[in-house]
């Protein structure tokens, strides 16, 4: 999955992406360690749980 935007409330992100096969947009959202925003953005996209694409293509500006 090639990342293309990550929210953060804290330790907590929200990960958008878009699968490089399907070409289609995946979301997560879970806990990093908070110590740096790469391999806890990629630990998300990796083992957070799925989030509602359509909520994170709002919350990321991209709806529509």
């Amino acid at each position: 999955m090639r990342i293309i935007e990550a929210l953060w409330f804290d330790k907590i992100g929200i990960i958008l992406g878009k699968d490089e096969v399907t070409d289609e947009y995946k979301s997560y959202i879970g806990i990093g360690e908070g110590l740096n925003e790469e391999s806890d953005t990629k630990y998300i996209s990796r083992h957070g749980m799925p989030f509602p694409v359509d909520a994170a293509l709002e919350l990321f500006g991209k709806a529509g």
